[in-house]
């Protein structure tokens, strides 16, 4: 009897994977004789898609630059190769060359900001992927400063130099739903196999 539970959870996990890698919102188990559901959700809306501006740096689809760093193994291959490391600058709007920049915006309110990192992405309004220079302003800087600090490096904001996403390749990004639902199932797994390892040494 005990050898036939034991396969049981490695099936579960089969099936889960599997079903994250054709794209499910998550899954649902019943047990059987007690009509009782087991549902694993993904999370997928906390998920972004990104492409690679360079091996480093990505452009995430809400139009943040952030540069990443490799995703932890195993994780890595099952959840996807890149985690979020360093915002760099939101709202990416305009390409021009190795520059990549945006749109002058008046400052988001930094009142009770303690993240230097998020402070300086949010004062930066072009970014040069060859040289990693960064175009920033003050705090408190107006349109007109910023707009001119963008034309010092011949930066036009035209429908010409609009970013195309298209022009660079997806990044794989780690999913979050799935890095915590494989975390779940590798430390479950390891106890599930002690026990009938020890179980099966007392026999």
């Amino acid at each position: 009897m005990r050898r036939k539970l034991f396969p049981i959870p490695f099936v579960l996990w089969a099936i889960v994977t599997v079903a994250w890698f054709i794209g499910l919102n998550g899954v649902a188990f019943v047990v059987p004789n007690t009509g009782k559901r087991a549902d694993i959700d993904f999370n997928r809306k906390y998920d972004h898609t990104a492409v690679a501006l360079t091996p480093s740096v990505v452009l995430l689809d809400d139009g943040s630059v952030e540069t990443v760093k490799p995703a932890w193994i195993p994780w890595c291959w099952l959840c996807g190769a890149n985690l979020n490391d360093e915002p760099l600058m939101p709202d990416a709007t305009h390409r021009s060359g190795a520059w990549i920049y945006r749109a002058p915006k008046a400052d988001p309110n930094f009142t009770g900001w303690t993240n230097l990192r998020g402070i300086n992405a949010a004062l930066t309004y072009a970014l040069n992927l060859d040289t990693g220079e960064r175009l920033t302003v003050e705090k408190g800087s107006s349109l007109d400063v910023k707009a001119a600090r963008l034309a010092e490096k011949a930066l036009v904001l035209d429908d010409a130099h609009l970013l195309d996403r298209s022009k660079f390749e997806p990044a794989s990004m780690l999913a979050e739903g799935c890095a915590i639902v494989q975390t779940a199932f590798f430390i479950f797994l390891a106890v599930w196999s002690l026990v009938f390892g020890v179980l099966a040494l007392k026999r």
